[in-house]
C-alpha cells in the first residue's frame, strides 16, 4: 500500500470515528420524547469448516478456519412532527487466524428520512452502504476482495383520488472491488419505477409498477461495438395483504427483460416471482414461508444468465421473554443458460451449469437483560453441481456476544 493510500485511509477512519463519537455526545442532547438513541458493541466468533467452499475431491482437500469479528454500533431514531430521522452504523474488523492475509474491515450502515413532504405526500429517502468480503465458492485464483455496495434510494407515495395512489422513486447504485482482478465488475448504476397503488380501508395494497434500470462498468475496456452496459426494464405486480390476524402475504411477480448496449447476443428475458407468507399460529411462533424463481445475472461470464428457483422456510420460537430459538431450511436450483461461446460460435465447448443447494440453520438467543445479548448459530449447506470439481459441503458455528444500550 502506498504512502498517500495509507494517508487517506487514515483519514477516513479517524472521520468515520469522529462522526460516530459526535453522534454519541449530540444524540442523547437533541432526544426528544419518543426518540431513540442506541450504542453498543460486539464479537462474533465463528469456525467455518470449508473457508474456500473447496470440492473435497479438490487438490489440498478443503482447509477450515477461525474468524473472530469485532464491531461497533450507533443507531438513533430523531422525530420531528411527522418526519423521521433514523439511522444504523455498524462498523468492524475480521481477522483470520490461519490466513491472517484476508482480514477485512466491515461496514453496514443504513440512513435516511422518512414522513409526509409535502403535505400528505409519504416520502422516503435513505442510503445504505454494506462492506464485506466476496464470497470464494467458484474462484480460480482465491483472493481477498472486499466488495463495497452504496445505494441511495427515493421512494414518493402520492393519494390522488380516494384508494388510489401513485408512486414512483429512483435510485443510484456504486459497487466497487478492492481486489485488481476483480475491478472490472466496478458498477455504476441508476434506476427508476413508476405506478399506481390501490390500498383497502384496512391497510392491504396491491401494486403495478414499471421499472427501468441501467447498469456501467466504468473500469472494463471496450469499444463502441464491445460495451458491456445493460438495461433492465421490467413490469411488477406487487402485494402486501394482512389475509386474517395471524397470516399475512406479501410478494411480487413480473417479468424482466435486458437489453445490452453492443453485445445483443446477451439479452435475455424471463419472468420472477417471490411470494411469502408470514403465519404467528401462537403468541410466540411465528413461521414464514417464501417460494421464488429468478431470472437474472448468472455472475459467470460463461453464460448469458441464470434462473434460480427455491423454497424457504423460517420458524422462530420465543421460548421465554429472554430466549428465543430461530432456524431456516431453504434448498434452491440454479441454472447457467444462454451458454455464451455456444452462441458466438454455434459450437457447444461448454454444457449448460445446473447447481443444487440445501441449507439449514439453528440458532439460539438469550437475553439476560435488556442490554446484554448472548447468541450460538449453526449453518450447514450443501451443492451438487454438475460441473467437474463444483460439489461443496460447508459447516459454520458462531457465538456472539453483544452490548448495547
Amino acid at each position: 500500500m502506498s504512502p498517500i493510500h495509507s494517508k487517506k485511509l487514515t483519514c477516513l477512519r479517524l472521520r468515520a470515528t469522529a462522526f460516530v463519537g459526535l453522534l454519541a455526545v449530540a444524540l442523547p442532547a437533541m432526544a426528544e420524547e419518543g426518540d431513540a438513541f442506541r450504542y453498543g458493541a460486539g464479537l462474533t466468533y465463528e469456525w467455518d469448516s470449508n473457508l474456500f467452499r473447496l470440492d473435497s475431491a479438490a487438490p489440498g482437500g478443503a482447509p477450515s478456519d477461525n474468524l473472530a469479528n469485532y464491531y461497533g454500533l450507533v443507531g438513533f431514531d430523531k422525530y420531528l412532527g411527522r418526519q423521521e430521522l433514523y439511522g444504523d452504523f455498524i462498523i468492524g474488523r475480521t481477522k483470520f487466524s490461519r490466513f491472517s492475509e484476508l482480514d477485512y474491515d466491515n461496514q453496514d450502515i443504513r440512513t435516511g428520512w422518512k414522513g409526509y413532504f409535502p403535505h400528505e405526500i409519504q416520502t422516503k429517502l435513505e442510503w445504505v452502504r454494506s462492506q464485506r468480503l466476496a464470497n470464494f465458492a467458484d474462484l480460480a485464483v482465491v483472493r481477498r476482495n472486499v466488495i463495497t455496495s452504496d445505494n441511495v434510494a427515493l421512494d414518493v407515495d402520492v393519494p390522488v383520488y380516494a384508494n388510489w395512489h401513485a408512486v414512483g422513486g429512483g435510485s443510484l447504485t456504486r459497487i466497487r472491488n478492492s481486489h485488481a482482478l476483480d475491478e472490472s465488475n466496478n458498477l455504476d448504476g441508476d434506476a427508476f419505477e413508476g405506478g399506481v397503488r390501490y390500498v383497502t380501508p384496512y391497510g392491504n395494497r396491491l401494486d403495478l409498477v414499471y421499472r427501468s434500470a441501467k447498469s456501467r462498468f466504468p473500469d472494463r475496456v471496450f469499444t463502441a461495438i464491445t460495451d458491456t452496459a445493460y438495461r433492465d426494464q421490467s413490469t411488477d405486480l406487487r402485494i402486501l395483504w394482512q389475509l386474517s390476524g395471524s397470516n399475512k402475504l406479501e410478494g411480487r411477480a413480473g417479468y424482466l427483460t435486458r437489453n445490452q448496449a453492443t453485445l445483443v447476443y446477451r439479452n435475455f428475458s424471463g419472468p420472477s416471482f417471490q411470494l411469502a407468507d408470514t403465519w404467528q399460529p401462537t403468541a410466540s411462533t411465528t413461521v414464514v414461508s417464501s417460494i421464488y424463481r429468478r431470472t437474472g445475472d448468472a455472475g459467470d461470464n460463461s453464460f448469458n444468465y441464470a434462473v434460480t428457483k427455491g423454497i424457504r422456510v423460517e420458524p422462530t420460537f420465543n421460548a421465554t421473554a429472554k430466549i428465543s430459538v430461530h432456524g431456516a431450511v431453504e434448498w434452491w436450483d440454479r441454472r447457467y443458460l444462454g451458454n455464451v461461446y455456444a452462441d458466438i460460435t454455434g459450437l457447444p465447448i461448454y454444457t449448460d451449469r445446473e447447481d443444487k443447494t440445501a441449507m439449514g440453520t439453528l440458532g439460539v438467543t438469550y437475553m439476560p437483560t435488556r442490554w446484554l445479548q448472548l447468541s450460538a448459530d449453526y449453518r450447514g449447506e450443501r451443492r451438487d453441481s454438475n460441473q467437474l470439481l463444483g460439489d461443496y459441503t460447508d459447516h459454520l458455528g458462531s457465538v456472539t456476544l453483544q452490548l448495547s444500550f
